[in-house]
């Protein structure tokens, strides 16, 4: 549960099966000192602003499945994280950083020095494929959807550290 709770508060709402707001990462990131922090994105404060600041695509759905083969009986799993423009449309087909895909996500966690205990367990319990290939779907989510939030660009941190994204 601890999942969906981090998950929900990276989309600055509580949602139901599919919503969208408009957000401010700043608070996420290391570079937020130099952020404006009452500004969101899809407003006119926001244009113009670093993309480090605010997300650039401007919108974060979070998007919920309840299939009865996956994850617990009477809760729904997450599908994704998936930035959209500031009119609803979706970002690129193949992601926004080549550079950044990557195929080995469980292994990145596993070997990030700040993945939480039991963090994987939480993924595969509510971050579930239904074609049963966890790592697959996440890397699949990750290279689509993952590499367009801009405020997760490496660019955006003053001190990067690999897969911290």
């Amino acid at each position: 549960m601890k999942f969906l709770t981090i998950a929900a508060s990276l989309a600055v709402a509580a949602l139901s099966a599919v919503s969208a707001l408009p957000v401010n990462m700043s608070a996420f990131q290391p570079r937020a000192l130099t952020c404006p922090a009452d500004v969101l994105s899809c407003t006119s404060a926001s244009s113009g602003l670093d993309g480090c600041c605010v997300p650039s695509m401007g919108l974060i759905l979070l998007v919920q499945q309840w299939y009865r083969s996956l994850g617990p009986a009477n809760e729904f799993t997450i599908h994704g994280l998936w930035p959209d423009t500031c009119s609803g449309g979706q970002g690129p087909a193949n992601g926004c950083d080549a550079a950044r895909v990557y195929s080995d996500i469980e292994t990145r966690l596993q070997n990030y020095p700040s993945t939480p205990a039991g963090f994987l367990d939480e993924l595969n319990t509510y971050w579930g494929s239904y074609k049963g290939d966890n790592n697959a779907f996440w890397a699949h989510e990750w290279s689509k959807h993952g590499t367009c939030i801009s405020t997760l660009a490496p660019k955006c941190s003053s001190n990067y550290v690999q897969d911290q994204d």
